[in-house]
């Protein structure tokens, strides 16, 4: 939470690493925070970076189906047509 006080900071996707197994936020707060992820302790080292990697293709996924794309590039119109004559 310290880290989102600075501006450059404030969208830095964040991982929790924990041997904590209660009194973690949901999925839906962990998002609002900026957690994509959690890695329980003890974990293998072994595993870690791929971990990672799967937690931040799974962010980059979804932040790059909420952008909103030009009608242009959909072929979707976005509000009412209006015809030249």
């Amino acid at each position: 939470a310290k880290l989102r006080r600075f501006p450059q900071f404030a969208d830095t996707p964040a991982i929790l690493c924990t041997a904590k197994t209660v009194d973690l936020p949901s999925p839906e707060a962990a998002e609002v925070k900026g957690i994509i992820g959690t890695i329980h302790k003890p974990f293998e080292a072994t595993d870690l970076a791929a971990q990672i990697q799967n937690m931040w293709d799974i962010h980059a996924a979804k932040r790059v189906a909420s952008i909103a794309l030009p009608a242009e590039i959909t072929g979707q119109a976005t509000g009412p047509e209006i015809g030249v004559c």
